[in-house]
């Protein structure tokens, strides 16, 4: 492979990952639709970028947002494990006295320190345990939407190099 051919082939790897990565951040801290919208954009640009703008085939722009995908969905699972199980033990914190507050009030049983300990304990496993089933989801979401909507990307990048280049994908390649 030559050197030209090698560049263009990082370069193609760049715009399937790093769209990968922008994508997933914007759509994950712009909040509602518009962060849906603008991360839909980045990686269907992207996509475009990936086959279009570089000489990669079609197939290996899907490829490359197959594992941009991954990439980006190791990124989901970080940034929604961490804000689930920080919600979750802030909430959890605040219920659990509000608990022991009302069954103090109402007479209840009186839990001991260790027992108050070992509940406090259970509600932060529990809040972990959320957390990394939440941060499964995020992996799930960030792997499908980058690399569904790069995969259209580079459907479209591919139809307008063909249509840019006048000929058929199997001319292209015996030139």
């Amino acid at each position: 492979m030559s050197k030209a051919r090698s560049m263009a082939a990082s370069r193609m790897w760049a715009f399937a990952i790093g769209g990968g990565l922008v994508g997933t951040l914007l759509g994950f801290y712009v909040p509602g639709i518009i962060g849906f919208i603008l991360g839909t954009a980045v990686f269907v640009g992207a996509g475009w970028a990936a086959v279009y703008m570089t000489s990669a085939t079609t197939g290996k722009g899907i490829l490359g947002f197959l594992v941009g995908g991954l990439v980006a969905g190791i990124l989901g699972f970080i940034l929604v494990k961490m804000a689930a199980s920080s919600a979750m033990s802030g909430a959890g914190g605040a219920a659990f006295d509000d608990a022991m507050k009302q069954a103090q009030a109402k007479g209840g049983t009186q839990l001991s320190a260790e027992q108050q300990a070992q509940m406090a304990q259970l509600g932060n496993a529990m809040a972990g345990g959320l957390g990394v089933m939440a941060g499964v989801l995020g992996f799930i979401w960030a792997l499908l939407k980058t690399f569904l909507w790069g995969m259209v990307g580079c459907f479209i990048g591919g139809a307008m190099k063909k249509s840019a280049i006048g000929t058929s994908g199997a001319v292209s390649k015996a030139a």
